[in-house]
Order: structure tokens, then C-alpha cells, then sequence
């Protein structure tokens, strides 16, 4: 083996090597991430992350970041004329394990059983914003009069569950939840008042 030669086998490797261990941390944080699907919190009654968490988490940030160092680099040896049809099937090989694990991973997400609490949660929410989008907020005495009636431990639920993020709620729904409280616990101080 000539010494160029030589140096063209250890240009080859190193790609070699580059490819591996990118798509090595690839993997990495997609095992990473899939333990995070199913961690718990707060007694294991909620789930630690959210599934827009999840999404929009830094492992997935550093997922892309391999992947554009990896298109980076195939571009380079590609129009230098360092790109040999071995490296190029190797990566062709990486990119569809990593493709079935993202798919794999994306639908884990997707499909992640809500916990008994979160799907309570969500039922009540989902009735609190029915109720919400029939009844304006200026209408206070019919709002007044359902709510009033609660119980003072479910409105301290509804408080406590605010601080929890729950799939299909926006930030609107959030703000309206928020208004809902203030508007019952300004509710329940006049009625207490007029009580006394």
C-alpha cells in the first residue's frame, strides 16, 4: 500500500468514523427522549412532560443538529471527491435506522396513554370551555350561579390543576380558565360578606 494510498484508507475511516458517531448521539437522545415519554410526576398522578415539551425538547434540537452536521459534511466530501460509494451506502443504511426510530418515537408521542388524572382533567376543562363558549363572560349571573355551587375543594382543585399543562389546551384556554377563578373567588367573597 503506497502512502497515498494509505491516507486516502485514513480519510476513509474518519468519515467513516464522523457518520458513526453522529448518528450515534442520534440515537442517543432518541433513547434519551423515550424514557422522557413516560416519566411522571407529582406522585406519578401527571406526566412530567407534556407532549408539546416533548416535541419541542433539546434532545430533538440536538437530534437536527447532528443530522445538518452529517448533510454538512456529505456535501463537502461530495464535491471534493472524497465521497466513496461504501461511506455513502453506510450513511444510506444509518439514515433509515434512525428514520424508523424518529418514526418510532414520533408515534410513542403521539399515542401516549394519558394518565387517569390528566384524562379527568381534561374532561373537566373540555366542560369548562363548553360552558365558557355558550355563556359570554358579561353574562356573570348565570356563570355566578353554576359555579357557586361548587364546592370550595373542587375550586381549590381547579386552582391546583391550573399549574399543570394538559394536551389539547391552549394558552387562551389557560387565560380563560385563570379569569374563571378570579371571577368565582370575587364571587365568593361577596357572597361571604353578604353572609356575615
Amino acid at each position: 500500500m503506497t502512502t497515498n494510498s494509505f491516507e486516502l484508507q485514513e480519510m476513509k475511516d474518519s468519515r467513516l468514523q464522523v457518520i458513526r458517531k453522529a448518528f450515534s448521539m442520534m440515537h442517543s437522545e432518541l433513547h434519551s427522549l423515550e424514557e422522557d415519554i413516560s416519566k411522571k410526576s407529582f406522585l406519578g398522578l401527571v406526566h412530567k412532560f407534556s407532549q408539546e415539551d416533548l416535541v419541542g425538547s433539546e434532545r430533538i434540537e440536538r437530534v437536527g443538529s447532528c443530522a445538518e452536521l452529517i448533510n454538512s459534511n456529505l456535501k463537502s466530501w461530495y464535491s471534493h471527491g472524497n465521497l466513496d460509494p461504501h461511506t455513502y451506502n453506510l450513511y444510506l443504511q444509518y439514515r433509515t435506522t434512525i428514520e424508523d426510530h424518529l418514526n418510532l418515537v414520533e408515534r410513542k408521542i403521539r399515542e401516549r396513554e394519558p394518565t387517569f388524572i390528566e384524562k379527568a382533567l381534561n374532561v373537566f376543562f373540555k366542560f369548562v370551555d363548553f360552558v365558557l363558549a355558550r355563556l359570554p363572560l358579561w353574562l356573570n349571573l348565570p356563570l355566578n350561579e353554576l359555579f357557586k355551587r361548587l364546592p370550595k375543594p373542587v375550586q381549590r382543585f381547579v386552582s391546583f390543576c391550573r399549574q399543570f399543562r394538559y394536551p389539547g389546551l391552549e394558552q387562551k384556554d389557560h387565560e380563560r380558565i385563570g379569569e374563571l377563578k378570579c371571577h368565582i373567588e370575587a364571587e365568593n367573597q361577596k357572597l361571604d360578606a353578604s353572609n356575615k
